[in-house]
């Protein structure tokens, strides 16, 4: 190839063009800090940084939904404080009642003294935050309570609100409740429904429960068998850890293996797959809802594939764990606390995970009926000169009225675990972020010490262009003859 003065000279200007767009790039990510600025720059770390975004994305989301929630559940919590302080006040205006003997003028300032805590207690369970009522469940654009005057002319108050939980999701695959509905704080009439959170499968069944206010249903897990021929086995843990629980069906695991029975993948319930390599004796399988077995993959046989059975047998109780039954997947199993004399009708044909549910007895303690019933009984109170009979209603009714005050304490308390889980969700989630944030300031920074070595050796590269192009613009015809 013959090499003209012209190529000569493209040649130089291209070096100096190079040079001095490679002096752009290097200072332009030393003054920004960032070394990725259109996707050619890095393929394989501009799909990272799309990855690590769309992960801060999320975990920017997940921590509003905790900072918001949180805020709600305290401010509850703090309503709750107020109702709390109020009903002790009540309760010593009531006890003045029924220890001392009052006239007629003291009984009158008791039973406007108690009037008005009623009010006030209609009002601070009607709080809201923003547009939202703390206190109607899900239907949180209703006033859940208002104090009416029933056909009988006595004073009533009505729960307008539904009995769900507010919920958000505050991490990957985690949700939390943000309230307690009013219905388990406050709400007053006849016994309704037995509720279960869900959590484990258990529900409702179908004879009369006697339960007040809140209890706890425990389940445990009890022992897990494979079924099918892979060779798969029940791991170490599985006994003591594993939370499956349901009759042969309920369960399934989906395992390939390959030829020499050294690796495969498994899931649990069709959830995630995982790899595996054996040998692994105590192999943890996590299903789509939490549910958790411990497998033995020692023994599987090379080449399987398919679907294999579980059965998971279990225990439940309603008193803590001191007395446990076997659960017999029925419509309704009849659990008994006789220390309490508590019957409780469970359908367990559905329970799939080892835990506890919080079960609720719907419409058991009633706050404001309480009170007004005592007011009224002190409005009464004389009328028939039964002074005795007269204690005896007071008594009945101060004893209704301090269950339904341990439900305003209770429902505090639990507000207090719900905030507790949210702050530590928060917590979680920033340490999250912050690691997050480092792994793609690893990909994305510009690393300084790097870049400020290249752009020396570019910047000698670059004189060393022009000075070879001033020499080339030097060349004349008198340097040939």
């Amino acid at each position: 190839m013959r090499i003209t003065q012209n190529i000569y000279f493209a040649s130089t200007q291209s070096y100096v063009q190079e040079g001095l767009s490679r002096i752009f790039e290097i200072n332009r990510d030393i003054g920004t800090g960032v070394r990725i600025h259109r996707p050619s720059d890095d393929p394989a770390g501009t799909e990272r940084l799309l990855s690590y975004n769309r992960r801060l994305s999320d975990l920017s989301q997940f921590s509003a939904n905790a900072v918001q929630g949180r805020s709600f559940v305290d401010t509850s919590a703090t309503t709750l404080e107020s109702v709390n302080d109020i009903l002790s006040s009540a309760r010593e205006a009531i006890l003045k009642a029924k220890n001392g003997v009052i006239d007629d003028s003291i009984r009158g300032t008791l039973i406007d003294e108690l009037t008005g805590h009623i009010e006030d207690i209609v009002g601070l369970a009607n709080t809201r935050v923003g547009n939202r009522y703390l206190y109607a469940g899900t239907a949180s654009d209703t006033q859940p309570f208002r104090l009416e005057t029933n056909s009988s002319g006595r004073d009533i108050v009505r729960y307008f609100g539904n009995h769900d939980r507010i919920n958000a999701q505050i991490g990957p695959n985690t949700v939390g409740a943000l309230n307690i509905p009013g219905s388990e704080v406050f709400a007053a009439g006849q016994r309704g429904a037995t509720r279960y959170e869900g959590l484990t499968g258990a529900a409702a069944g179908l004879g009369s429960d006697n339960g007040v206010g809140v209890d706890r249903l425990d389940v445990y897990h009890v022992d897990t068998v494979v079924g099918g021929a892979s060779g798969l086995a029940t791991g170490s843990d599985s006994a003591a850890l594993d939370t499956v629980i349901g009759p042969l069906g309920s369960h399934s695991i989906s395992i390939q293996v390959d030829p020499g029975g050294q690796s495969g993948t498994i899931s649990l319930n069709d959830g995630e797959k995982i790899p595996f390599q054996n040998p692994q004796t105590n192999l943890l399988l996590e299903g789509p809802d939490g549910e958790v077995v411990y497998l033995d993959t020692t023994g599987v046989v090379g080449g399987f594939s398919g679907t294999i059975p579980l059965t998971a047998t279990g225990e439940t109780s309603i008193d803590g764990g001191a007395t446990r039954v076997p659960i017999d997947f029925s419509s309704n199993q009849q659990l008994r606390d006789q220390g309490r004399d508590l019957v409780l009708n469970v359908d367990t044909s559905n329970i799939r995970r080892a835990g506890h549910e919080t079960v609720s007895y719907e419409g058991t303690f009633d706050v404001f009926s309480s009170l007004i019933a005592i007011r009224d009984a002190l409005f009464e109170a004389g009328e028939n000169d039964d002074v005795s009979n007269d204690n005896k209603r007071l008594n009945d009714l101060i004893e209704q009225f301090d269950q339904s005050a341990d439900r305003v304490l209770s429902a505090l308390g639990r507000l207090g675990t719900l905030s507790n889980r949210l702050e530590s969700a928060e917590s979680r989630l920033d340490e999250l972020s912050v690691r997050l944030s480092g792994l793609k300031s690893d990909v994305e920074d510009t690393d300084f010490a790097v870049a400020t070595s290249e752009l020396r050796a570019s910047e000698t590269s670059y004189q060393a262009a022009l000075l070879l192009t001033a020499r080339v613009g030097e060349l004349s015809l008198l340097n040939f003859l």
